[in-house]
């Protein structure tokens, strides 16, 4: 009878992966990449603003990728070939990239303290209020305690960013300058002062004096949003407090790999999370597909803001994934070369200048051919999103369950959100007996918006295997109440064995 039921659930979980064969989980949203140009900073002229630039980077290659996956992910039971979700992986779309306006050095210097609230010029906005935390002054129309919840996220970014740079926090000579508008057109109000066009995104203004620079922004839709493009722009703004021109792949690779941090409100702090966004798009990259072309390192250690924005959907890529080489790489050589990087970084420098010395200083011990090449080889090694859940799929369907369990634990180590591993662990560990942590599993899968039907259904199955037969026929009947032609003839023989086997 068991083995009926594991043979119902493999046929359900066949049909279960098939329907979301093209489903996609929710993308990371684009959002403009904006900040003074390090090369004429000094000069207070208008660098030119580029917003033209956001292909989308999911293209035929991935289709023909996911297609070749899915004629090898057969379920056993269903002997169907399934095709791997979409995930961020495969949809990131690089930022659109635009340069804010370089103000003039000469302007007077604001002259807005820590015990006066700043009033914006902004029409219709309401007064605005000012916040002062460790490093930070922030600037928010939506309250005090709205600006000093900005003010909180804002230092725990500056942790996050300083747990791999390690400045001395107490040079900062003045604290770093946020606004936040409630409103984007109040944003736009303000920013236009500056900029002819609007922005979709957060804005880093950059003068020569520290004291005057600003990250402007604006309240998003969702917090996650918010978060990201604070996570960005804040980091852009951390890095030229110290080094107002850093290499163009170090600011761009570096605040790529932070941007998907999450926050944790409970604790106050950011912790690294889908840092693999960029991971899919880079490897159809490095292998050269017909719209894409890798540029070597000889090229993009030098590389400036002009050709890295008609490069872009090549460039961000590369940035973000060198970025992650050298963090996470192995090889302790590897790792040496970003220390080295930061190390020689020259404040009094121009971009050329401190790209050319990180590139002498720090990576030409290895060699620009050697570290390219073990770059690639890192890279192309990693499984995606998509490529662990075909894995686990195929474990699963050939009945090698350790495997597939660290396949699809390996997944959600490169996404939480999306249902799918959770349900074939479910699935697994119904299949060892365990059928505690399988309804965990089951249920975190429904949270995160698995069929329901589906999911009562295996819910029911395992309650059934566990002789909780009460608990059985209530997740049975929901199934076929939400779902009766898919699951009335396989619930009421289910109903039909429990009657049998029970005395309800």
């Amino acid at each position: 009878m068991k083995r009926l039921v594991v043979f119902m659930v493999l046929v359900w979980g066949g049909v279960f992966f098939l329907s979301t064969a093209f489903a996609e989980s929710t993308a990371v949203a684009p959002f403009e990449l904006s900040e003074a140009s390090s090369d004429s900073y000094n000069s207070g002229t208008d660098v030119a603003g580029n917003d033209a630039v956001s292909p989308d980077t999911t293209d035929k290659a991935t289709d023909k990728a996911a297609d070749k996956a899915a004629d090898k992910t057969t379920d056993k039971a269903d002997n169907k070939g399934t095709k791997p979700p979409a995930t961020a992986e495969d949809n990131k779309t690089p930022p659109d990239t635009t340069e804010a306006t370089t103000p003039e050095d000469n302007e007077t210097p604001e002259t807005t303290t820590e015990q006066t609230p700043e009033n914006t010029a902004t029409t219709g906005t309401a007064e605005t209020v000012q916040f002062t935390s460790d490093h930070y002054r922030v600037y928010s129309n939506e309250g005090q305690e709205k600006a000093e919840a900005i003010a909180k996220k804002a230092e725990a970014c500056m942790a996050l960013y300083n747990s791999i740079f390690h400045f001395d926090l107490t040079k900062l000579k003045v604290k770093l300058k946020i606004k936040i508008y409630a409103t984007k057109a109040g944003f736009d109000d303000y920013i236009k002062r500056f900029v002819p066009e609007t922005k979709n995104d957060f804005v880093y203004i950059h003068y020569s004096d520290l004291a005057k620079c600003e990250l402007v922004g604006f309240e998003k839709k969702s917090e996650a949003e918010f978060n990201q493009a604070l996570l960005h722009q804040g980091f852009v703004q951390f890095l030229k407090a110290y080094v107002t021109n850093p290499p163009v792949w170090l600011q761009e690779g570096m605040a790529a790999y932070f941007e998907q941090a999450e926050y944790k409100e409970d604790l106050g702090t950011f912790t690294q999370a889908g840092e693999l966004v960029w991971l899919e798009t880079l490897k159809k990259i490095i292998k050269t597909t017909p719209d894409s072309t890798f540029l070597p390192l000889t090229e993009f250690l030098t590389i400036d803001k002009t050709t890295a924005l008609s490069e872009i959907n090549v460039f961000y890529p590369e940035a973000w994934g060198l970025v992650y080489f050298l963090l996470k790489s192995p090889d302790s050589n590897i790792n040496r070369i970003l220390w080295d990087s930061l190390s020689v970084l020259d404040p009094s420098l121009s971009v050329l200048e401190n790209s050319k010395r990180v590139e002498d200083k720090a990576f030409g011990w290895l060699g620009t051919a050697k570290v390219e090449a073990d770059y690639k080889k890192f890279i192309l090694s990693m499984k995606t999103f998509p490529d662990l859940v075909t894995e686990g799929v195929n474990y699963y369907s050939n009945n090698e369950l350790e495997k597939a369990k660290q396949s699809f634990s390996q997944a959600l180590e490169r996404d939480t959100t999306n249902y799918i591993p959770y349900y074939y662990l479910g699935l697994i560990n119904y299949s060892q007996k365990d059928y505690l942590t399988a309804d965990t599993y089951y249920n975190k899968a429904l949270e995160l918006g698995a069929p329901t039907a589906l999911i009562y259904y295996a819910l029911g199955v395992n309650a059934f295997a566990d002789n909780n037969y009460e608990q059985a026929v209530s997740h049975l009947k929901e199934a076929e109440k939400l779902d009766p032609d898919n699951y009335k003839e396989k619930v009421d023989e289910l109903l039909q064995r429990i009657k049998n086997s029970s005395t309800l």
